[in-house]
């Protein structure tokens, strides 16, 4: 392990000028730090063809040191995000997406809560809207701190992992597309600490339209939890978290789950898999029967939470 505190590593493929204006952005904030040393910048471009070799290496030419890995073929999108982890030479390990932006003054926010916390296993910053809430909260009791960020675990750019308390980054999920759960759940079991930062840290999916080709409900329902029930034994957040996946991710994919009208992603056998994993809960037909509603529904609350902010 390195002197960093923190170790930021980008997997990319193909998409240069949104890693080029991703990479600018966190050149900004690290030029804010008053001691810059902390953080290590790691790039692992998996053989794209197009020109993010240019792009990395202007920007190194530039004044940001960045540690630049080139596969030299296409490893796959899974392996390149364990390679980061397991190249990160900082004592904490972010991995970001690179089509996730660091919005501007969070890298300071975060620096400066790591220092204060070496004990935490696993950092989760919120994205979106915040109300009104204290800057951090840390669980000393894990499995609730990881109930409380819940499927928000599968967004890899929102998870800060203390690698001290991962016995290897190896390749074991690799299949699930979930490999960064494993690793957040390692960490914040073995370290009975799980923090969560209540600030908008992130500018989240820049190019969502490129995003798909995978069956969502397989990846967040079937191997989510199964990765869940490895390292958390409570029954009793096993079933919040069942429950936060449901309210917080397939309620507002269910219309394109029975409707197959999200054309990115693969929907074969979904309505199949969420009746054997929620045909027990009521909460599941009460959000079936509103589903042709639902847009028109959560529209009426994000007015009304305007007008109350405003």
């Amino acid at each position: 392990m390195g002197n960093a505190l923190l170790t930021i590593a980008i997997p990319t493929y193909n998409r240069s000028e949104i890693l080029k204006e991703g990479l600018l952005r966190l050149y900004q904030e690290w030029l804010t730090l008053d001691n810059n040393s902390d953080i290590e910048i790691l790039v692992s471009n998996n053989a794209s063809p197009d020109d993010t070799d240019n792009v990395v290496k202007a920007i190194i030419a530039n004044g940001l040191p960045i540690n630049y890995n080139v596969n030299k073929e296409n490893i796959g999108g899974d392996a390149n995000i364990l390679k980061c982890y397991q190249m990160a030479g900082g004592r904490f390990a972010w991995v970001l997406g690179d089509d996730d932006f660091v919005k501007e003054g969070s890298l300071g926010i975060i620096i400066e809560f790591l220092r204060k916390h070496l004990d935490v296993g696993l950092v989760y910053l919120r994205c979106g809207w915040v109300g009104k809430c204290p800057l951090s909260n840390i669980y000393c009791n894990p499995e609730k701190g990881l109930a409380k960020v819940g499927v928000a675990l599968t967004l890899i750019s929102a998870n800060i992992v203390n690698k001290a308390y991962v016995a290897t980054f190896h390749g074991e999920y690799l299949e699930t597309m979930l490999s960064q759960v494993a690793f957040s759940l390692e960490a914040g079991i073995k370290s009975n600490k799980v923090a969560i930062i209540n600030r908008n840290c992130l500018d989240v999916a820049a190019d969502e339209a490129t995003s798909g080709g995978y069956n969502r409900v397989k990846i967040i329902v079937v191997n989510f939890l199964s990765i869940w029930k490895v390292f958390c034994k409570s029954r009793w957040y096993y079933e919040l978290v069942k429950y936060d996946v449901f309210r917080h991710y397939l309620v507002h994919n269910l219309k394109h789950f029975i409707f197959n009208s999200d054309r990115r992603f693969k929907s074969d056998g979904a309505m199949k898999l969420l009746f054997k994993y929620y045909w027990p809960y009521p909460y599941f037909y009460v959000f079936l029967a509103i589903t042709p509603f639902h847009s028109v529904i959560a529209r009426v609350f994000r007015l009304m939470r305007g007008q109350k902010d405003g």
